[in-house]
């Protein structure tokens, strides 16, 4: 396959900070330690190749702990995923929720790598809540991205206090295993995801039920 310069660049920048001169083994040096949507930014921002980017990804290496800054193409091809768009959406995603639902695309991509069996394939299609927190995980190990600053905390506004509350309601229905509540949430959670907001009524239902 014929590499563009970009993608030279890239390389070389990695084995530059990294301890190694194999890139192959200098990859497994490194992890992504953050994820930032720069908006307006884009132009002013680039990866490490020349591109400019909107979406910053900070690599850091685990051996000498040097950073740099990666944008979703890139990124996607680093990590072996050729859907670098698509990845940065579910990032973007599960950085408000562990239970976000992930594009079918990349969905497909981590049943075809053989990460997750056909079973949590459909499973996660039938919005098995503890099914898709568990792929969800699976692709953050992948990624080498540490759950416990990845979902760190923050001041929270009033979509992310709805959003940790439906997550609650997941969890309540799961254990109970109540046929309407599992339903409610369900639906509840995939009009949030499409609207980003819920009615007085839905909100005071999650209220009472967590």
């Amino acid at each position: 396959m014929i590499k563009t310069k970009r993608q030279i660049d890239f390389e070389n920048k990695i084995l530059e900070k990294s301890t190694t001169t194999d890139y192959e083994q200098a990859k497994t040096e490194w992890y992504v330690n953050s994820i930032r949507d720069g908006g307006d930014e884009k132009g002013e921002s680039h990866c490490v190749c020349g591109q400019s980017i909107r979406w910053l990804f900070t690599l850091k290496n685990t051996k000498n702990g040097n950073t740099l800054i990666a944008g979703s193409t890139c990124m996607a091809k680093f990590a072996d995923i050729h859907l670098g768009v698509t990845l940065t959406k579910d990032l973007t995603k599960l950085k408000k929720s562990p239970f976000a639902l992930l594009d079918m695309s990349m969905l497909y991509w981590l049943n075809d790598k053989d990460m997750i069996t056909d079973k949590e394939f459909n499973d996660y299609q039938r919005r098995n809540w503890e099914t898709v927190k568990k792929v969800n995980m699976i692709l953050l190990d992948y990624l080498k991205l540490d759950p416990t600053t990845f979902f760190k905390e923050k001041k929270k506004d009033i979509g992310e206090d709805i959003r940790e509350k439906i997550d609650q309601l997941i969890k309540v229905a799961e254990e109970k295993k109540g046929r309407w509540l599992k339903y409610f949430a369900k639906s509840i959670s995939e009009q949030f995801e499409t609207r980003g907001s819920l009615s007085a009524k839905q909100l005071d239902i999650v209220n009472k039920n967590i």
